[in-house]
């Protein structure tokens, strides 16, 4: 999708993640935002592990998010495991981290609706 907050293309995986990019578009706070912005690698009980998180935001107020969207009942322990570790690695780097699911789906419509007012064809100078 290419999103008001900066006129660039981000990419999704899922409805979910679609719906999150909007709200993350939709905030007035929010000055950009990327998708899939790093890979995360890890060794846990002998093994190597890796995960991508879905955004990362940039606020007005210089601070930044990493953000997961999965849905609360399709947590697994080896996802549970990988939002441990992007939370202890975004606390490293003094980023906040959030794990996020799903929307209420009035408000998805609602937003989605007002969100095309936000582009630039829909504005007059």
């Amino acid at each position: 999708m290419v999103v008001a907050t900066t006129g660039e293309h981000v990419g999704f995986e899922s409805w979910l993640e679609g719906d999150r990019a909007m709200m993350l578009d939709f905030s007035s706070q929010v000055t950009g935002f990327a998708s899939q912005p790093f890979r995360l690698l890890w060794s846990a009980e002998g093994r190597q592990r890796k995960h991508a998180p879905d955004f990362f935001a940039r606020f007005d107020d210089g601070t930044a998010m990493v953000i997961d969207v999965r849905p609360d009942g399709r947590i697994g322990p080896d996802d549970a495991e990988a939002f441990a570790a992007t939370a202890a690695a975004c606390e490293s780097a003094g980023w906040g981290y959030r794990r996020v699911g799903e929307l209420d789906q009035v408000l998805v419509a609602n937003v989605r609706w007002l969100a095309g007012y936000r582009h630039p064809h829909c504005g007059d100078d």
